[in-house]
Formats: structure tokens, C-alpha cells, sequence
């Protein structure tokens, strides 16, 4: 990030981070599973190395960044409250560019539009 967008740059890693926990705990999920159900070093290391579970799809990459944006979402209300003004606003800085990379969300005219268009 050279053009100086330190928020932009943080707000990146922090998400980088928040994935990475959610593939390290997955991963960690799966090995306890196997572990549980009795198999040995050799056989988990194959079952991992066969099914990948740490690697994350593309809707659990949405949902860590929908979790992320909720997070945002609860600190502005709090910061909001308790009249931390500077603090809110950061956060919503921070929650657009979460936003930048979820889908866009419909609003509640287009989900109506769309299902009667469909019952047409």
C-alpha cells in the first residue's frame, strides 16, 4: 500500500488474519474428529492430505468477512453509545471496506420484485 491508506492496509491484514484463525481452526476441528474416531498418525495424514479441511471455499470466506462486518457493526452501535465518536467512525471506514468484498445484499423490494416476477 504505498498510496499512505494505513486504514485500508490494516483493515486487509486484520481480515487476512481473521481467515487465516477460521482455516487454522478448522484444520484443528478436523484433527481432533480423527483423533476421536480412533485413527492413527498415518491415517489422518492421508485423510488430510486427500480432503484439505483447512482450505476455505468461497462462501466460508463470505461468512468470515460477513462475521467481520457484523463485528463492525456492533462496535459503531457500542462506540455510538458511549459517545466515542472518533472511534465509530473508523469503524465504519473499516466496515466499507469489508463491504467492498461481500456481495451486495438485496433490500427487502427487490426480494418481493424478484418473487413475483417469478410467480408471473
Amino acid at each position: 500500500m504505498r498510496s499512505g491508506d494505513t486504514l485500508r492496509r490494516d483493515t486487509l491484514r486484520f481480515l487476512l488474519a481473521a481467515v487465516q484463525n477460521e482455516e487454522k481452526a478448522r484444520l484443528g476441528a478436523a484433527v481432533d474428529r480423527l483423533v476421536a474416531e480412533g485413527k492413527d498418525e498415518t491415517a489422518r495424514q492421508a485423510w488430510l492430505g486427500a480432503n484439505r479441511p483447512g482450505e476455505l471455499d468461497d462462501a466460508a470466506l463470505q461468512e468470515v468477512l460477513t462475521k467481520q462486518a457484523k463485528m463492525r457493526r456492533d462496535s459503531i452501535e457500542a462506540f455510538s453509545k458511549g459517545g466515542r465518536v472518533e472511534l465509530a467512525e473508523k469503524e465504519t471506514k473499516e466496515l466499507a471496506i469489508i463491504q467492498g468484498y461481500l456481495p451486495e445484499q438485496l433490500d427487502e423490494t427487490s426480494v418481493v420484485s424478484g418473487l413475483l416476477k417469478a410467480q408471473a
